[in-house]
């Protein structure tokens, strides 16, 4: 068998090389599985940190700050479908650099349907804030601090249940829901109705307008 220079033979340098691959692949899967969590982890600490903002900021003002859209829709950072008409990443607007130094950026979108999101209502007394679509290492379920709605398996426990127009749980708020499982979510307030109903107990009503915000926006 023919010697290279290195006193290695073509079967022995073919060995090592397979080897070196077979290693490579383990290690490149490891990172991408430590990035993955990494990347999770950021996200949760980015929800954390905006929603502690968001709270000094209504500790202040009486009121949640305002998104760069239009109130009961999604703003979002630059990249997605839900990014500011201005250009900006200023997707929760008037908190930086006061509240918080810069509104922070996903880490790793999914599409344009992804990202860090934000709602807030007409009249700034509940907000929803989303890492969208983005979970990478692990399946988000009902028992999650971060799940994106307070929902469980029966849908007259917990809020998300009593949404308009039909009173049922949104098909994103179910566990077995393609968003649900790859987002996270944080929300605070509530909205307290400006009529008394009709009929019904009056907290149903403050918990099916509040639940419009936390729940019935996709």
């Amino acid at each position: 068998m023919k010697k290279f220079s290195s006193g290695f033979s073509l079967i022995e340098l073919m060995v090592v090389i397979s080897i070196i691959g077979i290693l490579s692949a383990v290690l490149y899967a490891n990172f991408g599985d430590s990035s993955a969590a990494s990347r999770d982890a950021q996200r949760q600490g980015d929800l954390r940190t905006l929603q502690t903002a968001i709270e000094l900021y209504k500790n202040r003002n009486g009121v949640y700050p305002a998104g760069c859209n239009a109130s009961g829709t999604w703003s979002g950072q630059i990249g997605t479908a839900y990014a500011c008409g201005s250009g900006s990443n200023i997707y929760i607007v008037n908190i930086a650099p006061e509240y918080i130094p810069t509104l922070p950026k996903d880490p790793k979108l999914n599409g344009s349907n992804s990202g860090y999101v934000y709602t807030v209502n007409t009249e700034g007394t509940v907000y929803k804030l989303m890492a969208k679509n983005t979970v990478e290492s692990e399946v988000v379920d009902y028992s999650h601090p971060f799940k994106s709605c307070d929902a469980s398996n029966i849908i007259s426990v917990g809020m998300c249940n009593t949404t308009l127009p039909s009173n049922n749980l949104p098909a994103w708020c179910s566990e077995s829901n393609a968003q649900f499982k790859t987002s996270y979510g944080v929300w605070g307030g509530y909205i307290t109705p400006t009529v008394s109903p009709s009929n019904g107990n009056y907290n149903n009503l403050i918990e099916r307008y509040t639940e419009d915000i936390i729940c019935d926006i996709q």
